[in-house]
């Protein structure tokens, strides 16, 4: 800031322009600075939580569904495709979801929505896209480097939370009498934590872009530099950013680039065997919603 020039509460009167949040603010996802609120600390912690139960919900669901294609494998062996089966998770539901995180997005749009109830709806929507400032982390979390490996290293949590629940389910059910030839007890494991993957992936695909891509996103202001569009607290280019960019490059290739790409490869693949029970297992999530017909 300048002499004379006076800043909103939450921001700082010092910094240039009042681009930087005051110490007791933090940064929402629309660019604005926020007032932390009292209770920052049991919001990271219901983050924490909320990851870990859904994780278990997923690995829950996957069971469930491995036991539904044994049952159906054992009644009607010879039914339809099992590509026309069953969806682990309904059509209806991933397309909305995707929509919903597309919204999200839309609430960050330089487009002037009107403030009720079209910008809250949006950005309640933001939630979908795995939005961390929602639990004020930067209240919790001051460090810019640490708050970026949090938010990027999240989903690796949260597959191997899924992964380690799946894991811990199969084990219980092999130890169980009445369960030891259940479907989860006798499926591979790399099958069900493939279906998880298949299933989850393409659900959470925009928001690992999202996630990945702010990082690069930069704009320039008056005193030459460039700083985030996503925080413009952090500067681009200096010290710590240039240490997040391997990071930042890894998570680009990995989930930007390699992601897409590995799905694509293994349908094609395992495209003349979509219809066996164990490629099915592994990879139905991808092309359950089609009809065999219409596939390719």
């Amino acid at each position: 800031g300048r002499a004379g020039v006076e800043c909103a509460p939450a921001y700082d009167p010092a910094s240039l322009m009042c681009r930087s949040c005051a110490s007791n603010a933090f940064r929402f996802s629309d660019g604005t600075c926020r007032k932390c609120p009292a209770m920052s600390l049991p919001m990271l912690y219901l983050f924490v939580g909320s990851v870990t139960m859904v994780a278990l919900a997923a690995a829950g669901v996957v069971g469930c569904t491995a036991r539904m294609i044994e049952r159906d494998e054992r009644a009607a062996p010879e039914a339809m495709p099992q590509s026309e089966r069953y969806k682990l998770v309904p059509h209806a539901l991933s397309v909305g979801l995707v929509y919903i995180q597309i919204l999200g997005l839309l609430a960050d749009a330089p487009v002037n929505w009107p403030k009720t109830p079209v910008r809250d709806a949006l950005r309640v929507a933001n939630a979908a896209n795995i939005d961390l400032s929602i639990f004020a982390t930067d209240c919790t979390i001051k460090d810019f480097a640490t708050r970026y490996l949090v938010s990027v290293g999240v989903p690796l949590l949260f597959a191997a939370m899924a992964c380690g629940w799946m894991m811990g389910l199969k084990f219980c059910a092999q130890w169980v009498r009445c369960f030891r030839k259940s479907a989860v007890a006798q499926t591979p494991a790399w099958s069900l934590c493939g279906r998880l993957v298949f299933t989850l992936g393409p659900l959470v695909y925009i928001p690992l872009c999202r996630i990945t891509l702010v990082f690069f996103d930069c704009t320039r202001l008056p005193d030459g530099n460039y700083y985030l569009d996503a925080n413009l607290n952090e500067q681009c280019f200096s010290a710590t950013w240039m240490k997040l960019l391997p990071v930042a490059l890894v998570a680009l290739v990995a989930y930007v680039l390699a992601l897409p790409t590995f799905f694509a490869v293994t349908l094609w693949r395992n495209r003349h065997r979509l219809s066996e029970p164990a490629v099915f297992a592994r990879y139905g999530p991808m092309y359950s919603s089609y009809r065999s017909t219409y596939f390719w």
